[in-house]
Protein backbone atom coordinates (compact mmCIF):
# COMPACT_ATOMS: atom_id res chain seq x y z
CA UNK A 1 0.00 0.00 0.00
CA UNK A 2 1.27 3.21 -0.70
CA UNK A 3 1.79 6.42 1.75
CA UNK A 4 0.06 8.65 -0.12
CA UNK A 5 -2.84 9.47 -2.71
CA UNK A 6 -4.53 11.72 -4.53
CA UNK A 7 -8.37 12.51 -2.71
CA UNK A 8 -9.13 15.13 -5.94
CA UNK A 9 -7.65 16.22 -9.00
CA UNK A 10 -9.28 17.64 -11.91
CA UNK A 11 -8.48 16.23 -15.29
CA UNK A 12 -7.50 18.99 -17.75
CA UNK A 13 -6.69 22.66 -17.03
CA UNK A 14 -8.13 25.62 -19.23
CA UNK A 15 -5.52 28.30 -20.18
CA UNK A 16 -6.43 31.69 -20.78
CA UNK A 17 -4.01 34.30 -22.08
CA UNK A 18 -2.58 37.08 -20.37
CA UNK A 19 0.02 39.62 -20.65
CA UNK A 20 3.37 39.61 -18.58
CA UNK A 21 6.18 42.18 -19.06
CA UNK A 22 5.26 42.92 -22.53
CA UNK A 23 4.51 39.75 -23.65
CA UNK A 24 1.41 37.66 -24.01
CA UNK A 25 1.92 34.41 -22.30
CA UNK A 26 -1.19 31.55 -21.57
CA UNK A 27 -1.38 29.94 -17.90
CA UNK A 28 -4.10 28.29 -15.46
CA UNK A 29 -3.83 26.97 -12.53
CA UNK A 30 -4.39 22.89 -10.94
CA UNK A 31 -5.55 22.23 -7.47
CA UNK A 32 -5.31 18.99 -6.17
CA UNK A 33 -5.65 17.56 -2.66
CA UNK A 34 -3.29 14.74 -1.53
CA UNK A 35 -3.96 12.29 1.70
CA UNK A 36 -1.59 10.67 3.79
CA UNK A 37 -3.07 6.92 3.94
CA UNK A 38 -1.27 5.65 6.94
CA UNK A 39 -1.92 6.01 10.65
CA UNK A 40 1.17 7.92 11.37
CA UNK A 41 3.07 11.43 10.16
CA UNK A 42 5.01 10.97 6.76
CA UNK A 43 7.29 12.87 4.55
CA UNK A 44 6.71 13.16 1.13
CA UNK A 45 8.39 15.03 -2.32
CA UNK A 46 5.94 16.32 -4.61
CA UNK A 47 7.17 16.93 -8.26
CA UNK A 48 5.72 17.42 -12.05
CA UNK A 49 5.52 14.63 -14.75
CA UNK A 50 5.64 16.34 -17.79
CA UNK A 51 4.03 14.84 -20.72
CA UNK A 52 5.62 14.70 -24.14
CA UNK A 53 6.48 17.85 -25.96
CA UNK A 54 5.57 19.90 -22.98
CA UNK A 55 8.86 21.48 -20.98
CA UNK A 56 9.44 21.49 -17.33
CA UNK A 57 9.72 25.08 -17.10
CA UNK A 58 5.78 25.45 -17.96
CA UNK A 59 5.37 24.26 -14.40
CA UNK A 60 5.76 25.58 -10.50
CA UNK A 61 4.27 24.50 -7.21
CA UNK A 62 3.20 26.55 -4.99
CA UNK A 63 5.47 26.60 -2.18
CA UNK A 64 8.74 24.85 -4.01
CA UNK A 65 12.01 26.76 -4.16
CA UNK A 66 12.58 29.44 -6.83
CA UNK A 67 15.55 27.77 -7.56
CA UNK A 68 13.66 24.13 -8.40
CA UNK A 69 9.81 25.26 -8.70
CA UNK A 70 9.11 21.48 -10.25
CA UNK A 71 9.28 20.00 -7.26
CA UNK A 72 8.39 20.40 -3.20
CA UNK A 73 8.49 18.54 0.12
CA UNK A 74 5.38 18.15 2.11
CA UNK A 75 4.73 16.69 5.93
CA UNK A 76 1.12 15.29 6.51
CA UNK A 77 0.18 13.45 9.53
CA UNK A 78 -1.69 11.06 9.54
CA UNK A 79 -4.98 10.41 7.55
CA UNK A 80 -4.38 13.98 6.80
CA UNK A 81 -4.63 15.85 3.79
CA UNK A 82 -2.99 18.67 2.32
CA UNK A 83 -3.97 20.83 -1.34
CA UNK A 84 -1.23 21.72 -3.60
CA UNK A 85 -1.45 23.86 -6.41
CA UNK A 86 0.21 24.00 -9.90
CA UNK A 87 0.25 27.17 -11.95
CA UNK A 88 0.97 26.74 -15.20
CA UNK A 89 2.84 29.08 -17.72
CA UNK A 90 3.45 29.28 -21.29
CA UNK A 91 5.97 31.50 -22.99
CA UNK A 92 4.76 32.78 -26.12
CA UNK A 93 7.13 30.40 -28.10
CA UNK A 94 5.14 27.28 -26.72
CA UNK A 95 4.00 25.18 -29.30
CA UNK A 96 0.50 24.71 -30.15
CA UNK A 97 -1.22 21.85 -28.80
CA UNK A 98 -2.67 19.32 -26.51
CA UNK A 99 -0.32 18.61 -23.22
CA UNK A 100 -0.58 15.82 -20.74
CA UNK A 101 1.42 15.94 -17.51
CA UNK A 102 0.76 14.56 -13.67
CA UNK A 103 1.94 15.33 -10.32
CA UNK A 104 3.98 12.34 -8.27
CA UNK A 105 4.51 12.40 -4.63
CA UNK A 106 6.97 9.50 -2.91
CA UNK A 107 7.49 8.93 0.36
CA UNK A 108 11.09 10.08 1.35
CA UNK A 109 11.99 7.06 2.55
CA UNK A 110 11.19 4.66 0.01
CA UNK A 111 10.96 6.47 -3.37
CA UNK A 112 11.85 4.09 -5.80
CA UNK A 113 8.62 2.05 -4.68
CA UNK A 114 6.53 4.23 -2.50
CA UNK A 115 5.12 6.77 -5.00
CA UNK A 116 1.98 7.43 -6.55
CA UNK A 117 1.11 9.49 -9.97
CA UNK A 118 -2.02 11.85 -10.19
CA UNK A 119 -4.35 11.16 -13.09
CA UNK A 120 -3.33 12.51 -16.05
CA UNK A 121 -4.10 16.09 -16.44
CA UNK A 122 -4.82 17.86 -20.02
CA UNK A 123 -4.37 21.24 -21.39
CA UNK A 124 -4.49 22.81 -24.38
CA UNK A 125 -2.29 25.63 -25.72
CA UNK A 126 -3.63 27.36 -28.56
CA UNK A 127 -1.85 29.43 -31.49
CA UNK A 128 -0.48 32.37 -30.52
CA UNK A 129 -1.30 35.56 -32.51
CA UNK A 130 0.72 36.61 -35.49
CA UNK A 131 2.63 39.70 -34.50
CA UNK A 132 1.62 42.84 -35.68
CA UNK A 133 2.86 44.31 -38.74
CA UNK A 134 5.04 47.14 -39.38
CA UNK A 135 2.43 49.69 -41.88
CA UNK A 136 3.32 49.04 -45.35
CA UNK A 137 4.56 51.63 -47.95
CA UNK A 138 0.94 52.49 -50.20
CA UNK A 139 0.87 50.49 -53.80
CA UNK A 140 -0.75 51.81 -56.67
CA UNK A 141 -4.70 49.62 -57.01
CA UNK A 142 -3.23 48.18 -60.53
CA UNK A 143 -0.16 46.26 -58.71
CA UNK A 144 -2.72 45.19 -55.92
CA UNK A 145 -4.70 43.94 -58.06
CA UNK A 146 -2.45 42.16 -60.18
CA UNK A 147 -0.64 40.56 -57.17
CA UNK A 148 -3.66 39.09 -55.79
CA UNK A 149 -4.47 37.72 -58.97
CA UNK A 150 -1.07 35.95 -59.12
CA UNK A 151 -1.27 34.69 -55.50
CA UNK A 152 -4.83 33.41 -55.88
CA UNK A 153 -3.80 31.58 -59.20
CA UNK A 154 -0.70 30.36 -58.74
CA UNK A 155 -0.02 29.89 -54.61
CA UNK A 156 -3.32 29.26 -53.34
CA UNK A 157 -3.25 25.59 -53.13
CA UNK A 158 0.55 25.24 -52.13
CA UNK A 159 0.01 27.88 -48.83
CA UNK A 160 -3.09 25.63 -47.89
CA UNK A 161 -1.00 22.65 -48.07
CA UNK A 162 1.84 24.38 -45.83
CA UNK A 163 -0.30 25.82 -43.23
CA UNK A 164 -2.68 22.63 -43.31
CA UNK A 165 0.74 20.85 -42.72
CA UNK A 166 2.61 22.77 -40.03
CA UNK A 167 -0.08 24.77 -38.55
CA UNK A 168 -2.88 22.88 -37.50
CA UNK A 169 -3.18 20.82 -34.01
CA UNK A 170 -3.96 16.82 -34.48
CA UNK A 171 -7.93 16.02 -34.15
CA UNK A 172 -8.91 15.89 -30.34
CA UNK A 173 -9.72 12.50 -29.58
CA UNK A 174 -10.33 12.70 -26.14
CA UNK A 175 -13.44 10.61 -24.28
CA UNK A 176 -13.01 8.39 -28.03
CA UNK A 177 -12.36 4.79 -28.02
CA UNK A 178 -8.40 4.05 -28.76
CA UNK A 179 -9.16 2.38 -32.03
CA UNK A 180 -11.67 4.86 -32.85
CA UNK A 181 -8.80 7.23 -31.84
CA UNK A 182 -5.63 5.62 -33.79
CA UNK A 183 -8.54 5.55 -36.56
CA UNK A 184 -9.16 9.80 -36.39
CA UNK A 185 -5.40 10.16 -36.11
CA UNK A 186 -4.04 7.57 -38.88
CA UNK A 187 -6.84 9.88 -41.06
CA UNK A 188 -5.02 12.99 -40.13
CA UNK A 189 -1.61 11.77 -40.95
CA UNK A 190 -0.76 10.93 -37.08
CA UNK A 191 1.43 7.96 -35.29
CA UNK A 192 0.02 7.56 -31.76
CA UNK A 193 2.12 5.82 -29.06
CA UNK A 194 0.09 4.48 -25.61
CA UNK A 195 0.20 4.68 -22.04
CA UNK A 196 -2.31 3.87 -19.45
CA UNK A 197 -3.15 6.14 -16.28
CA UNK A 198 -5.14 5.81 -13.30
CA UNK A 199 -8.75 5.18 -14.02
CA UNK A 200 -11.37 8.02 -14.22
CA UNK A 201 -14.45 6.30 -14.27
CA UNK A 202 -14.58 5.68 -17.88
CA UNK A 203 -14.82 2.43 -19.84
CA UNK A 204 -11.21 0.66 -20.51
CA UNK A 205 -9.49 1.86 -23.22
CA UNK A 206 -11.03 5.27 -23.10
CA UNK A 207 -8.38 8.32 -23.96
CA UNK A 208 -8.25 10.04 -21.25
CA UNK A 209 -4.95 11.92 -22.20
CA UNK A 210 -3.35 13.66 -24.95
CA UNK A 211 -0.08 15.46 -25.87
CA UNK A 212 2.52 15.69 -28.28
CA UNK A 213 4.82 12.78 -28.87
CA UNK A 214 8.37 12.36 -29.81
CA UNK A 215 7.96 13.50 -33.87
CA UNK A 216 6.46 16.19 -35.19
CA UNK A 217 3.49 13.50 -36.57
CA UNK A 218 3.34 11.88 -33.95
CA UNK A 219 0.34 11.60 -30.61
CA UNK A 220 0.56 10.25 -27.19
CA UNK A 221 -2.19 9.29 -25.97
CA UNK A 222 -2.80 7.98 -22.10
CA UNK A 223 -5.76 5.60 -21.59
CA UNK A 224 -8.02 4.58 -18.99
CA UNK A 225 -6.81 1.20 -17.74
CA UNK A 226 -10.88 0.61 -16.34
CA UNK A 227 -12.09 -0.24 -12.51
CA UNK A 228 -12.22 -4.24 -12.11
CA UNK A 229 -14.84 -5.12 -10.34
CA UNK A 230 -14.07 -5.59 -6.23
CA UNK A 231 -12.85 -9.30 -5.24
CA UNK A 232 -12.34 -8.29 -1.56
CA UNK A 233 -13.51 -10.50 1.01
CA UNK A 234 -12.43 -13.70 -1.62
CA UNK A 235 -9.72 -16.09 -1.54
CA UNK A 236 -6.86 -15.49 -3.50
CA UNK A 237 -7.10 -17.80 -6.06
CA UNK A 238 -10.81 -17.29 -6.56
CA UNK A 239 -9.73 -13.65 -7.06
CA UNK A 240 -6.39 -14.26 -9.52
CA UNK A 241 -9.48 -16.33 -11.68
CA UNK A 242 -11.89 -12.94 -11.62
CA UNK A 243 -9.32 -10.49 -12.27
CA UNK A 244 -7.60 -12.74 -15.23
CA UNK A 245 -11.04 -13.40 -16.73
CA UNK A 246 -11.53 -9.41 -17.16
CA UNK A 247 -8.46 -8.95 -18.50
CA UNK A 248 -5.98 -8.14 -15.49
CA UNK A 249 -3.33 -9.92 -13.53
CA UNK A 250 -2.81 -10.01 -9.88
CA UNK A 251 0.25 -9.29 -7.50
CA UNK A 252 -0.26 -9.91 -3.47
CA UNK A 253 1.48 -9.20 -0.20
CA UNK A 254 0.20 -9.92 3.56
CA UNK A 255 -0.82 -6.58 5.45
CA UNK A 256 -2.70 -7.03 9.07
CA UNK A 257 -4.80 -9.41 10.37
CA UNK A 258 -8.42 -8.84 10.53
CA UNK A 259 -9.41 -11.86 12.18
CA UNK A 260 -10.48 -13.23 8.61
CA UNK A 261 -9.15 -16.58 7.21
CA UNK A 262 -5.04 -16.82 5.42
CA UNK A 263 -5.04 -15.85 2.09
CA UNK A 264 -8.16 -13.46 1.91
CA UNK A 265 -8.36 -10.69 0.08
CA UNK A 266 -9.08 -7.59 2.79
CA UNK A 267 -7.36 -4.33 0.09
CA UNK A 268 -7.03 -4.20 -3.48
CA UNK A 269 -5.32 -1.08 -5.68
CA UNK A 270 -6.74 0.29 -9.01
CA UNK A 271 -4.88 -0.88 -12.16
CA UNK A 272 -1.50 0.02 -12.64
CA UNK A 273 1.87 -0.89 -14.75
CA UNK A 274 2.70 0.18 -18.33
CA UNK A 275 -0.28 -2.48 -20.02
CA UNK A 276 -2.52 -1.04 -17.50
CA UNK A 277 -3.33 -4.35 -16.48
CA UNK A 278 -1.85 -5.15 -12.91
CA UNK A 279 -3.95 -4.89 -9.56
CA UNK A 280 -1.99 -5.24 -6.51
CA UNK A 281 -3.93 -7.55 -3.86
CA UNK A 282 -3.50 -7.34 0.37
CA UNK A 283 -4.09 -10.63 1.90
CA UNK A 284 -4.96 -10.90 5.33
CA UNK A 285 -2.24 -13.73 6.87
CA UNK A 286 -4.80 -15.44 8.98
CA UNK A 287 -4.85 -15.71 12.77
CA UNK A 288 -1.64 -16.20 15.10
CA UNK A 289 -0.51 -19.27 15.83
CA UNK A 290 0.99 -20.74 19.18
CA UNK A 291 3.49 -23.32 20.21
CA UNK A 292 2.58 -26.12 22.99
CA UNK A 293 4.87 -26.52 25.98
CA UNK A 294 3.57 -29.39 27.97
CA UNK A 295 4.74 -29.42 31.83
CA UNK A 296 6.26 -25.68 31.69
CA UNK A 297 5.14 -22.49 32.92
CA UNK A 298 6.40 -19.12 32.20
CA UNK A 299 5.50 -17.03 34.87
CA UNK A 300 4.78 -13.11 34.90
CA UNK A 301 3.82 -10.62 32.33
CA UNK A 302 -0.26 -11.31 32.90
CA UNK A 303 -2.56 -9.65 31.25
CA UNK A 304 -5.31 -11.72 32.74
CA UNK A 305 -7.09 -14.80 33.85
CA UNK A 306 -9.75 -16.94 32.50
CA UNK A 307 -11.00 -19.85 32.02
CA UNK A 308 -10.27 -22.58 29.68
CA UNK A 309 -11.26 -26.66 29.44
CA UNK A 310 -8.42 -27.30 27.42
CA UNK A 311 -4.87 -25.89 26.80
CA UNK A 312 -5.85 -25.40 22.65
CA UNK A 313 -8.98 -23.60 24.36
CA UNK A 314 -6.45 -21.10 25.90
CA UNK A 315 -4.58 -20.06 22.82
CA UNK A 316 -7.53 -19.84 20.82
CA UNK A 317 -8.28 -16.89 23.84
CA UNK A 318 -4.70 -15.15 23.28
CA UNK A 319 -4.74 -15.78 19.63
CA UNK A 320 -8.29 -13.54 19.33
CA UNK A 321 -6.48 -11.06 22.07
CA UNK A 322 -4.75 -8.28 19.82
CA UNK A 323 -2.04 -7.99 23.30
CA UNK A 324 -1.63 -11.42 23.54
CA UNK A 325 2.00 -12.98 23.10
CA UNK A 326 1.93 -16.14 25.11
CA UNK A 327 0.01 -17.91 27.58
CA UNK A 328 -0.03 -20.68 30.52
CA UNK A 329 -2.50 -23.49 31.24
CA UNK A 330 -3.11 -25.74 34.03
CA UNK A 331 -5.11 -28.86 34.57
CA UNK A 332 -7.54 -26.70 36.88
CA UNK A 333 -8.64 -25.12 33.64
CA UNK A 334 -7.25 -21.81 34.38
CA UNK A 335 -5.33 -19.69 31.56
CA UNK A 336 -3.06 -16.97 31.73
CA UNK A 337 -2.88 -14.31 28.96
CA UNK A 338 0.72 -12.62 28.63
CA UNK A 339 1.67 -9.52 27.50
CA UNK A 340 4.46 -10.58 26.63
CA UNK A 341 7.32 -14.33 26.54
CA UNK A 342 8.72 -14.71 29.85
CA UNK A 343 11.15 -17.21 30.41
CA UNK A 344 10.01 -21.05 30.51
CA UNK A 345 10.28 -22.88 33.63
CA UNK A 346 8.96 -26.47 34.31
CA UNK A 347 5.78 -27.22 35.86
CA UNK A 348 4.13 -31.01 35.85
CA UNK A 349 0.90 -29.71 35.80
CA UNK A 350 0.72 -27.11 33.07
CA UNK A 351 0.84 -26.08 29.42
CA UNK A 352 2.24 -23.10 28.18
CA UNK A 353 2.74 -21.44 24.45
CA UNK A 354 4.48 -18.50 22.85
CA UNK A 355 3.38 -17.24 19.25
CA UNK A 356 4.87 -17.83 16.24
CA UNK A 357 5.55 -15.29 14.21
Amino acid sequence: MTSFEFADCPTSVTLQTSVRDGKAVQGGTLLLTLRNRTGRAANGRISIRPGAGNKPAWFAIDGAPSTNPGERDVDLDGNATASVKVAIVVPPDGAAGNYIFAVRVAAENDPDNDFVDSPSVAFTVSPSAPPAKAPQQKFPWWAVAVAAALVIVLGSGAAWWAMRDRGMPPPNVLNQTVDAAKTTLQNAGYKTTIRFGDPTGKARNTVTGQGSGAGDKEVALVLDPGTPKSVIGQKLAQAEQDLKQAGYSATFSYGRQTGKRRDVVISQSSPHGTDGTRVSLELDPGPPTFSREPHSDRPGYDIKQIGAPSADACATACGENDDCKAFNWNTGNQCWLKWSIPNRITSENSTSGAIQE
